[in-house]
């Protein structure tokens, strides 16, 4: 009986990160407002956030809000995710 229950949880914690890792509205939705404000539609600005999110992790998302985007590795990565993103959700 105490498997089953072991199970349950660990079932239930692998659905939370699932979750979690796959929609994060602390970074999603202030990107769809930037994405918003610079004269996109909301289904263009809602597609690019969910493939930039997917190819980037939310703490590169984050240093993007927050403009903290120093090396040139990283702008290299970011107008690459971006560029391929734009041309998949015209």
């Amino acid at each position: 009986m105490s498997r089953i229950f072991l199970y349950l949880a660990a079932f239930a914690l692998f659905g939370f990160f699932l979750v979690r890792s796959f929609s994060d509205p602390a970074t999603m939705k202030p990107f769809l407002e930037g994405c918003l404000s610079g004269g996109a539609s909301a289904q263009q600005c809602e597609c690019l956030g969910k493939y930039v999110h997917k190819h980037l992790d939310a703490k590169e998302v984050v240093a993007i809000l927050e403009n903290r985007v120093v090396s040139q590795t990283f702008q290299d990565k970011i107008a690459t995710v971006v560029k391929s993103g734009s041309a998949r959700c015209r």
